[in-house]
């Protein structure tokens, strides 16, 4: 649609109000900001057929910039568990719904560790590849913080910048005004989205809490995360940031299932650093076998059990994948608060 100077947000609140056809594809919703659907007009250029193959190709690709980039940031000595990481990562679900739905998970990951590995030794490509990471804001502004932890301002500052240009430039493509075109994609963000598993707000609606824990819970989450920036300044494991940081990513944003992909960086965690504790090897092992394996086993519960109510089954899955998630929040967050300084036992990191 904007390429062909058109608001797909307009388009989308229309067809919602019954005044248009759909005007899109299958059951999408323009829900990310149009500065970032500038870094997908290559496979808008294409027609369905080419563009979906090239998407599907793009995913592989990207997951392997994710593990190349992980392993060149935060090396594993053993190559079998590299292998048993790999094997673990690209079997589960999360990774393979992101690739069968053609997500976006992979693409902004990859965008985003490749950011890190320039911050270094080019800012200028390091921001770009930060600002193309933005396109799905919900995983990687969160993620963003380690840029804040590590002092990389000049590289945030790009990636801003270079969303500013490209929000003017859209504005000026459609002919619309900046503010309703800009306040015209938070609408649809907010509308377009049901409930998430873990996420604060998606926990309170989906058990018809008061809005007001919500807000009560949020402020306590940003006051952990605050306090490690505050307090903890010498933390020099960035994996371990990142892992705390792809967790508060998981409990502050709306996510689905496929969006888990980001337990990578605990998982990675586990096999890099040398003094996890045992602790928090079974909370993310536990979290993974729920979230990547355990709805393989939902059509063998439905065949033995035809009379069963599935969707009983998956809430079940869901309230232990939350109180896990949060209980790994908390374990992360004690790790970095600890008074020791915390580092990496057998290898010097790379960032």
């Amino acid at each position: 649609m904007l390429m062909e100077h058109q608001n797909p947000y307009q388009q989308y609140t229309a067809f919602k109000d019954g005044k248009i056809e759909k005007p899109y594809m299958m059951s999408q919703a323009p829900n990310y900001p149009a500065s970032g659907y500038v870094f997908l007009w290559p496979y808008s250029a294409m027609d369905w057929d080419m563009a979906r193959l090239s998407w599907s190709i793009s995913n592989l690709i990207f997951t392997l910039l994710i593990l190349i980039g992980l392993q060149r940031l935060f090396p594993i000595k053993q190559k079998e568990l590299i292998i048993f990481t790999v094997l673990l990562f690209i079997g589960g679900a999360s990774w393979r719904t992101v690739l069968g739905n053609g997500q976006h998970a992979l693409f902004v990951m990859a965008f985003f560790i490749w950011a890190i590995i320039y911050s270094k030794k080019n800012p200028i490509l390091s921001g770009v590849f930060l600002a193309v990471s933005w396109f799905k804001y919900t995983l990687t502004f969160p993620l963003t913080l380690y840029f804040i932890y590590k002092k990389l301002y000049k590289e945030v500052a790009i990636a801003i910048g270079i969303h500013i240009f490209l929000t003017i430039f859209i504005a000026f493509w459609i002919d619309q005004s900046i503010i309703d075109f800009f306040f015209g994609s938070i609408q649809v963000a907010m509308t377009a989205t049901n409930i998430g598993d873990t996420d604060i707000f998606g926990i309170v609606k989906r058990f018809h809490l008061p809005s007001s824990i919500a807000y009560f819970l949020l402020i306590i989450v940003l006051y952990f995360v605050t306090n490690i920036f505050i307090t903890r300044k010498d933390v020099t494991n960035g994996l371990l940031i990142l892992s705390f940081l792809s967790v508060f990513s998981l409990i502050v944003f709306f996510h689905l299932g496929y969006d888990f992909v980001l337990l990578l960086f605990p998982l990675w965690l586990i096999f890099y650093t040398d003094s996890i504790s045992l602790k928090t090897k079974y909370l993310v092992f536990s979290l993974i076998g729920l979230q990547w394996y355990a709805s393989s086993i939902f059509p063998i519960i439905r065949n033995r059990f035809g009379d069963i109510d599935i969707s009983t089954v998956t809430n079940t899955f869901i309230v232990l994948k939350i109180i896990l998630i949060y209980f790994l929040f908390i374990d992360l967050y004690g790790q970095l608060i600890k008074k020791k300084k915390i580092g990496r036992a057998s290898c010097r990191e790379r960032v």
